[in-house]
């Protein structure tokens, strides 16, 4: 998903467990953002595709 977490923009996925989220990076080297009470957190949308141009 496309979300703005404090005015920062970042594509992750979304994590559910006992009414309290998490996003979560493809890439196990980051660690997840799990948004604090009162911390703005908006989704955008969804991401369905990847588009890249290789050389």
């Amino acid at each position: 998903m496309v979300a703005v977490v404090d005015g920062e923009f970042t594509v992750k996925r979304l994590h559910r467990k006992d009414g309290r989220c998490a996003l979560l990076a493809a890439n196990p080297a980051y660690p997840p953002i799990v948004p604090a009470d009162g911390q703005e957190l908006q989704i955008w949308g969804v991401a369905t595709a990847c588009v890249r141009k290789w050389r």
